[in-house]
């Protein structure tokens, strides 16, 4: 009786989005009574979720969802949330047209917290304000007395203050603000500091970033918390004492060997230059670019490429592409003569040539998205990497997968294997 009603509502409950998780997850929020918040924008996303679970934990308990941004993971994480949380807080990501309108009527956050407006998944949404219309539904569902956390400085998100009830309070470099960005001050190896104004002072927030860019996640985090209740100064304590996302611009140094500036989550074209700029402000006795495929853009594919090449050409000593698109760059026989340029297909290779050509401190950016695990390259220096598969099709990091080591044709079965051999420990530890 269960399975044939079952089937005969399946089509409603997919159209619904009425799964057994999603059908948990909105019971479970009619239960909670803690902020809710939900954090969105074309990048510094993640970033800003993870410094807010990390400061925000210095004032209570708090369950957050980073980084797996989608509908699915989020109906599990809140079917699955304690009834007895501080706060709660999702990062939520679009990649068509309807999902964050649809996570944040799962989520009904009391707070949100936009970060930019971008040309983010170009072919979805083909402007930036397609882009805004997506984002801005996370503000369209704030309940009167929520909170709305907006980026002074974009004009997109400023905008989005006549979509909600709720109180706006903005961040960012424009005078009026109310959490002013009034200094930055940063350049490899030393760590970002930021100097933010707002109505209970002037505050120097000292980072564990490496670039200015991160001033962004750095003021979103620091208004959010300081709205929520925290005292200012705790707040910058705490920002400064977090851990960077590991793969967002951060630096893996190799003993006796080069430092990799990796940053392979994901590279839309406008994304390029502030990955260029971080490597170019860096004190180094030599920099290398190596440039993977590069996403959202509108036009001639030749255009970003060759406008990658030619920054990169300025700030570095040699450039590389790793792909299918190295006749895209625009280099001369003369820079590839010089060993200015070099191109090669697969990362396998592109790794084989740093390790015979890389020096010791060498700086080395690795720029590429996260399908084409260009992270590799940088793990081959103190791991056995064996999975060279250029198209695994996973959309995990190789960090977070953990299988590097292992040829990818093994990979099902030590998945299998593991999860099997947890299971067992699980039920020794039970019967004991």
């Amino acid at each position: 009786m269960f399975r044939k009603l079952r089937d005969k509502t399946r089509p409603l409950r997919r159209r619904l989005k009425l799964g057994v998780a999603t059908y948990r997850a909105r019971n479970k929020r009619s239960s909670l009574i803690c902020p809710v918040i939900g954090v969105t924008g074309s990048s510094g996303k993640s970033t800003t979720t993870n410094l807010l679970r990390h400061v925000l934990a210095g004032q209570g308990k708090v369950e957050a969802l980073c980084i797996e941004n989608t509908l699915t993971p989020l109906a599990r994480f809140m079917a699955a949330l304690p009834l007895r949380s501080d706060f709660v807080l999702a990062e939520l990501g679009a990649s068509q047209s309807g999902d964050i309108l649809s996570m944040s009527t799962l989520l009904r956050p009391t707070v949100a917290v936009i970060t930019k407006v971008g040309i983010e998944h170009y072919s979805s949404f083909r402007s930036r304000e397609g882009v805004a219309e997506e984002k801005g539904s996370l503000v369209s569902v704030l309940p009167e007395n929520g909170l709305a956390i907006l980026n002074a400085d974009d004009p997109y998100v400023a905008a989005m203050s006549e979509r909600t009830k709720a109180r706006a309070v903005t961040f960012g470099w424009s005078e009026g603000a109310d959490y002013q960005v009034l200094e930055t001050r940063d350049g490899f190896p030393k760590q970002l500091e930021v100097t933010i104004r707002c109505k209970q002072g002037v505050f120097e927030v000292a980072t564990p970033f490496l670039d200015s860019t991160f001033w962004l996640a750095t003021a979103a985090a620091f208004a959010c918390a300081v709205e929520l209740g925290m005292e200012p100064a705790r707040v910058a304590e705490l920002i400064g004492s977090a851990q960077p996302i590991w793969n967002r611009l951060q630096t893996l140094k190799i003993p006796k060997g080069p430092i990799f500036l990796l940053d392979t989550v994901k590279a839309p074209a406008e994304s390029i230059e502030g990955a260029l700029a971080a490597l170019g402000k860096a004190s180094a006795k030599r920099k290398t670019v190596i440039l993977g495929t590069i996403s959202d853009y509108k036009g001639d594919s030749r255009k970003p490429y060759r406008a990658a090449y030619r920054l990169s050409r300025e700030l570095a000593d040699r450039v590389i592409f790793v792909g299918d698109h190295s006749h895209r760059s625009g280099a001369t026989e003369e820079d590839i003569e010089r060993g200015i340029f070099a191109s090669f297909v697969e990362p396998r290779a592109a790794t084989e040539y740093i390790r015979q050509t890389a020096q010791p401190d060498e700086l080395i950016l690795i720029k590429g998205s996260a399908t084409q695990h260009l992270e590799r390259i940088a793990f081959d220096w103190g791991q056995n990497v064996q999975c060279w598969d250029p198209r695994c099709g996973k959309t995990i990091d190789c960090r977070t997968c953990g299988l590097v080591e292992f040829p990818r044709h093994l990979h099902k079965r030590k998945r299998w294997s593991s999860r099997w051999t947890a299971r067992y420990r699980s039920w020794l530890g039970g019967t004991q």
